[in-house]
């Protein structure tokens, strides 16, 4: 599947074109796959896989390995995983939770006006660079899924599947449309990069898990 995007800047958000380039970057490495077939979680292959990014990344085996034995995890509760990653503070982890909220109740208006809040929160917080870059990364893949030809966001509707997957947060719990799982996917994948090395890994197991959840849903 091929997501078209439209150009939506968060003049808060320093990184607000990030959105755009992750999913332009998913949609070259699914499209490539589909294509091509899978070159395999070797070096080369990932490597190739990297080469097609529109985002500064790192993608290795350990950081494929760890995305793709978390996606695999029966009963993965989002905010249990979140909490238990030790390199991550505890107001980084809190902002995630409140980023990777089911949504579904309010407009697209009300959406980005949700995330320019968090986005100013974020800002003023004291939380270390890198922490605030992949918080602040995710609300830009967040803000352009929910405005951009997804299944599920707010221009194609009519292909929303409300029982993608089930998230967890300090809203409740419920099914969630394939919108809210990719962003739920995102959110994943950074903190399983990050686990690995850091904020430059953080990127890569977005990309991973991405990819991932765009093959199984989309």
């Amino acid at each position: 599947m091929s997501i078209s995007l439209i150009s939506t800047a968060q003049s808060n958000n320093p990184y607000s074109d990030f959105g755009s380039d992750y999913i332009e970057s998913v949609n070259k490495i699914v499209g490539d796959i589909q294509e091509n077939g899978f070159l395999g979680n070797d070096e080369a292959g990932l490597q190739h896989y990297q080469s097609l990014c529109m985002v500064d990344v790192q993608i290795n085996p350990s950081i494929a390995d760890e995305v793709y034995n978390l996606s695999n995890t029966a009963g993965l509760n989002f905010v249990d995983y979140i909490n238990s990653v030790s390199n991550v503070s505890q107001e980084a982890k809190d902002f995630t939770i409140q980023i990777v909220q089911n949504l579904d109740g309010l407009s697209l208006t009300e959406k980005v006006a949700y995330y320019a809040d968090l986005v100013d929160q974020i800002n003023g917080s004291s939380l270390v660079d890198e922490e605030k870059e992949m918080n602040l990364k995710l609300i830009s893949i967040a803000v352009y899924a929910y405005q951009n030809n997804l299944p599920g966001g707010e221009q194609n509707a009519s292909r929303n599947n409300n029982n993608a997957c089930t998230i967890e947060g300090p809203e409740g719990s419920g099914s969630a449309n394939v919108t809210t799982c990719v962003i739920l996917a995102a959110g994943l994948g950074f903190y399983a990069g990050f686990q690995v090395c850091g904020g430059w890994c953080g990127v890569g197991g977005a990309i991973v898990f991405g990819v991932l959840t765009a093959i199984a849903v989309c």
